[in-house]
């Protein structure tokens, strides 16, 4: 069930971004209409943003290894535009955060070895974030 889950996801933010594409060709638009239909609000609510926005975007809400591709990507200036490598290079260190209540829970006893840690993180990237702490231990 997950897996199904995540080609529906997969096809929803490529049908996000090739939007316009799709819907000219009539062959396309009924090839992906469910998953439009299954879809549409967030759908509609990619399609406000420009393409090379669009597409950072969908990268970072499928994860890490998406969120790894696009910088790779970002790094490529003779496969895409310039517009597209500004937006891609946002992926190098200012990934998504993770909530520090989430983290206090996946460190679970471990977060008793600090005196203090800064909820804020310093930086973000694709697997990691970085917060500053003070162990107990100095």
């Amino acid at each position: 069930m997950k897996s199904i889950k995540r080609v529906n996801k997969l096809l929803t933010y490529f049908f996000a971004f090739f939007f316009e594409e799709i819907k000219s060709n009539i062959f396309l638009f009924l090839l992906f209409l469910p998953i439009y239909l299954f879809n549409r609000k967030e759908i509609i609510k990619l399609k406000k943003y420009p393409k090379h926005v669009r597409l950072r975007k969908i990268l970072e809400s499928l994860g890490p290894s998406f969120i790894k591709l696009g910088q790779i990507f970002s790094l490529r200036v003779d496969l895409l535009p310039e517009k597209y490598l500004e937006e891609l290079s946002k992926l190098q260190d200012k990934g998504p955060e993770v909530e520090f209540e989430y983290l206090k829970k996946y460190l679970g006893k471990k977060i008793y070895a600090f005196e203090f840690i800064e909820p804020t993180p310093i930086g973000t990237g694709s697997i990691a974030q970085v917060h500053k702490g003070i162990l107990k231990t100095g």
